[in-house]
């Protein structure tokens, strides 16, 4: 097949006919069988192009949509551990899972922790407690 697009072109410079080609083992085929098969190779790359363009338009905006993530994590104090946890597939569901979590993590309350004693909570309390040290 390679053959015959090379025939083609080869014809084409040197001049010849252009109505036939003839290939080493003897067939011969017509312009419009070899405008025929030249299409139908160039539309399969065609098809493999626009296959590798989707390919990579997607994994680019799956990065992109990453990048944002990483981005509003970080703005809402939140660790970077929790991504891998996320599941969202575009920006809305990204703002919908990152709030869930958010709201998860205000609410929650650490143990021993007095807000109206002022102050941040020790972290080290528990352990503190259950070896049995004063603070």
């Amino acid at each position: 097949m390679d053959n015959v697009i090379n025939d083609v072109i080869d014809s084409t410079l040197t001049g010849d006919d252009p109505g036939t080609v003839e290939t080493p083992d003897g067939k011969t085929f017509s312009q419009e069988e070899v405008n025929t098969i030249i299409r139908d190779r160039l539309a399969k790359e065609k098809d493999k192009a626009q296959k590798q363009y989707e390919a990579m338009e997607k994994e680019f905006k799956q990065k992109e949509l990453n990048l944002k993530a990483k981005e509003l994590l970080t703005s809402k104090g939140l660790s970077l551990d929790i991504l891998d946890a996320l599941k969202y597939e575009d920006e809305d569901t990204l703002n919908k899972s990152v709030n869930l979590i958010e709201s998860i993590f205000k609410t929650g309350t650490k143990p021993n922790y007095d807000p109206a004693a002022g102050g941040a909570p020790d972290p080290d309390q528990q352990i503190r407690e259950a070896m049995g040290l004063k603070k």
